[in-house]
């Protein structure tokens, strides 16, 4: 079949409104027809095909008339349908992810993290030591001031203003005896 016959098959193609199945065996008797056609006329133009066989729409309307007006007329709605529900669906998607986007342009995720370094260790906070031995993370204020503590599973800890773990029989620093 030369490229023109099927150009003309797809443009009747496109006209054909009905379920999958009745397209699959509509598209068959077309294709039968047109390669009776071409082998008739195998130098046949677009034009040739379109004024033997009729236009596509009218091929298409042709082919379509076995076929009750209220089932193709249901086959559009379905397809309309669909239609409209990816487009729903994909508008939806499109608000969702730009305010998200808004969101975190105006609240970025970021967190301060701020490094000291103690050159003796006799300047070393109280804390430091349960920090050390036991793992335990602290969270300060803008002041420097201990706002929170935690172990190094993030369980909250109770901690007074120093840092100390209230909880001394689980947090001790004392050396165990043997």
């Amino acid at each position: 079949m030369n490229q023109t016959g099927k150009i003309y098959i797809k443009e009747v193609e496109k006209q054909l409104q009905c379920t999958l199945r009745q397209k699959r065996n509509l598209k068959a008797d077309l294709h039968h027809i047109v390669y009776m056609y071409l082998d008739d006329n195998p130098e046949a133009s677009y034009n040739d095909i379109a004024a033997a066989l009729g236009s596509p729409e009218r091929m298409a309307e042709e082919l379509l008339q076995d076929i009750p007006k209220s089932e193709r007329y249901q086959t559009r709605r379905k397809r309309k349908r669909v239609h409209v529900t990816i487009v729903v669906a994909l508008l939806v998607m499109v608000i969702a992810a730009s305010f998200i986007v808004a969101y975190f342009i105006r609240n970025p995720y970021t967190q301060e993290v701020t490094t000291v370094v103690y050159e003796e260790d006799d300047n070393l906070p109280k804390y430091w030591d349960y920090a050390e031995k036991y793992g335990i993370n602290y969270e300060f204020d803008d002041r420097g001031n201990i706002i929170r503590a935690s172990d190094s599973d993030g369980n909250k800890i109770a901690v007074d203003q120093d840092g100390i773990p209230l909880d001394q029989e689980k947090y001790s620093l004392e050396e165990e005896e043997k």
